[in-house]
Parts: C-alpha cells; sequence; structure tokens
C-alpha cells in the first residue's frame, strides 16, 4: 500500500492511497469467505462453499464489492496512522480506481485538527517559587496516606475518636422522611462533624452507654438563615429544652420553615 497526504483549505486534508492488486486480492478471498457464510447454495454447508462455485453464482464483483466495503477502512485507518493525520471526523472517501479490476486507488477527505502558532511567547520566563513545607504539615500528609491505605478492623471497646463506625441515619419532618437526610449502613467517622457534634458527642464511648443497634434521637430545631438555607440546633433526648447546644451545621430543608421541630434517629 502506498498513501500521499496533502493539505486542502478549511482545515482539510486529502489522503490518496493505493493499493496494488496482488495486495487486494487478499481482501478480496476473505470476502468470498465472509459471503460464503451468509448464502445458502445446495450440496454446502455453510461458510464451505469454494470461491469458486461463489463466483459462478453471485459473479465475481460480488467479492469485490464486499471487499471494498471491508477492506477500505482498514487501508484508510494506516494511512491517518503513516503520515500521523490529527482526524477530528470521519472522512469522505472517493474510490478512484479498482472498483471491477486491477490496482484498487481512492482518496479520503477528512477535517483536521487546526494548528494555531501564537508568536512571542518564545522569550517569555516564569519564575515559580518553590514552597516551603514544613515538618507538621508534612507529618500531616504522611497519616492522611496512611489512612487511605488502611484497613479496619472490628473492635470490641467503646467507640474512640477517629473510629470508623456504621450507622443508620433517618431524618423526618412532620413525621415525613426527607430526601438527604437518611442513610442506611452510612460508614461514619466518629469525631468528625460531619454530621452534628451532637451525634460525635453520643457516638464515642458508645459501647459502654448504650447496646450496638440501640437508637438514639435527636431533637433539632430549624432555624431560617435566608436564601432557602436552614440552620439546625440539635440536642440529643427528642424534644426542644434547655441545653440545647447549637452546632455549626448548615443545611437545605425542602419544606421547612422557621421553627418547625426536625428529628433524626441514629441507629
Amino acid at each position: 500500500m502506498k498513501s500521499t497526504v496533502a493539505p486542502l483549505e478549511g482545515n482539510k486534508v486529502r489522503l490518496s492511497v493505493e493499493v496494488d492488486a496482488g495486495e487486494f486480492e487478499t481482501a478480496v478471498d476473505a470476502a468470498f469467505k465472509k459471503i460464503a457464510k451468509e448464502v445458502r447454495l445446495p450440496g454446502f454447508r455453510p461458510g464451505k462453499a469454494p470461491r469458486k462455485v461463489l463466483e459462478a453464482r453471485l459473479g465475481v464483483l460480488a467479492g469485490r464489492e464486499q471487499a471494498l466495503q471491508d477492506a477500505l477502512p482498514e487501508y484508510y485507518s494506516a494511512a491517518v496512522i503513516e503520515h500521523d493525520v490529527d482526524v477530528i471526523a470521519a472522512p469522505e472517501i472517493d474510490i478512484t480506481g479498482g472498483q471491477e479490476g486491477g490496482d484498487v486507488a481512492f482518496d479520503a477527505v477528512v477535517e483536521v485538527r487546526p494548528s494555531v502558532e501564537v508568536p512571542g511567547y518564545g522569550a517569555l520566563s516564569v519564575t515559580v517559587d518553590r514552597p516551603a513545607v514544613d515538618e507538621e504539615a508534612l507529618d500531616a500528609q504522611i497519616d492522611r496516606m496512611r489512612d487511605l491505605d488502611s484497613t479496619l478492623d472490628t473492635v470490641e471497646r467503646p467507640v474512640q475518636e477517629g473510629d470508623t463506625v456504621t450507622i443508620d441515619i433517618a431524618g423526618t419532618l412532620a413525621g415525613e422522611p426527607q430526601p438527604g437526610l437518611t442513610a442506611d449502613d452510612y460508614s461514619y467517622t466518629a469525631g468528625s462533624g460531619a454530621i452534628t457534634p451532637e451525634v460525635d458527642e453520643h457516638l464515642i464511648g458508645a459501647i459502654n452507654d448504650m447496646r450496638v443497634g440501640q437508637d438514639m434521637a435527636i431533637g433539632a430545631q430549624v432555624i431560617a438563615l435566608g436564601d432557602g438555607k436552614f440552620e439546625i440546633v440539635a440536642c440529643f433526648g427528642g424534644l426542644p429544652g434547655d441545653g440545647w447546644a447549637r452546632g455549626d451545621r448548615t443545611v437545605r430543608v425542602e419544606g421547612a420553615k422557621e421553627g418547625d421541630k426536625v428529628v433524626f434517629k441514629d441507629e
């Protein structure tokens, strides 16, 4: 196979490909084998009819047409790789020779990625300051990397800060479950404050104060913050009352208004 490439206007190139008759004959032979699997001829099992019989029944051009259909994409791809053409669209292929016999030739016009030249930047230089890392930050990063590769072991002691626990959370408003506030088998790091600080206060040391699987109820009052946002003021023990502690979590509660009560169930 021989191929050349020529630039055209509009970010396009023309690939001209020539395949000699001997090389294309391999594609024709493969095409007749493909046809043999698709046709039914008396006295032959599917795929077993010889090429000569198929040529006699279907005509010589049947295999050549199938070969052009199957092999031209392969020849085109080989030419693109050979000339390192950065194509960005499907080609327009025009067969210019070999449809009935002899060498096969075709042109493929295809759009390529535009080449942009920005003058003047060669003389520019940029200096990037080397960041200074103290030992504390380095140790913290090493600890984070250790945590990523760590594995979890089951323990029988009370929950400690940094432990991973599996909990079920059910958040309701006026007795109705709230999207985004309910999760089953939620993997939670005790002490992270990712839910509310009150959850951490009751989880840490939980095996001493409560059994695994026991419910913990959190009463929560919704306070409007504006722009559709609400803050949860939460405590354990169910109903609002003295001694409530305000968490630092701001959440969006669909359909809530100031003064509504939200109850989380943490199992």
